[in-house]
């Protein structure tokens, strides 16, 4: 009789402590990110691949580009637009193939201002080097954001600041927004089927 009094304590103490981890393990499984943890994540994250929209917006109508983003940090990376256009910035060169025209050349990387601030890690490395960051949390939709705002360098008043919003939830990169000086929406990017991923192999890029 003592033993199996004993085995059923042993039982409803094992139970409990098995209800116990496992709810520790939910809760941290659950627990958000705090803002240091997300810029991290998106600073130290090996590579990406995403389709993106980009709509580059002037006085006069909003042009509308479509395409895939490949990442690969300290290698390059690269953007196949839908129409035959691909750009492969690598170092501080820019190399563009347009297939269409069957034609190939290089540029400076300062020379675009629009596709490469587009880049995940091309943005947050701003923050580094900028001391005109922000931060602030916004629910949208039901889903909690982190907008991150930062400072764009450089004399162009058309590419003024921007802001982008990672979903709190899965630290993944959803909208980033470019503003003039006036506030104005000038470029924004929306990302689609975002993937970290480690395995990238330099021939596509």
């Amino acid at each position: 009789m003592k033993r199996k009094v004993i085995f059923t304590l042993l039982g409803v103490v094992t139970t409990f402590l098995l209800c116990i981890l496992i709810g520790v393990g939910v809760t941290k499984l659950s627990k958000p990110h705090s803002t240091e943890e997300i810029i991290t994540i998106l600073a130290e994250k090996p590579g990406y691949r995403s389709d993106v929209t980009i709509e580059v917006v002037n006085d006069m109508q909003t042009l509308v580009y479509t395409g895939h983003q490949t990442y690969k940090k300290n290698v390059a990376y690269k953007l196949d637009l839908n129409g035959g256009r691909n750009f492969t910035f690598k170092g501080d060169e820019i190399t563009v193939v347009d297939k269409e025209n069957s034609k190939d050349y290089k540029l400076d990387k300062s020379f675009d201002e629009v596709f490469k601030y587009g880049f995940i890690g091309e943005y947050i490395g701003l923050i580094y080097t900028n001391e005109d960051i922000g931060y602030k949390k916004e629910t949208i939709n039901d889903e909690d954001f982190l907008l991150i705002e930062i400072l764009i360098p450089g004399s162009n008043r058309n590419l003024f600041k921007g802001i982008m919003y990672v979903s709190i939830k899965d630290n993944l990169p959803k909208k980033l927004v470019i503003y003039d000086e006036k506030e104005k929406e000038r470029v924004r990017y929306t990302y689609d089927n975002f993937n970290w991923t480690e395995k990238i192999n330099d021939e596509e890029l």
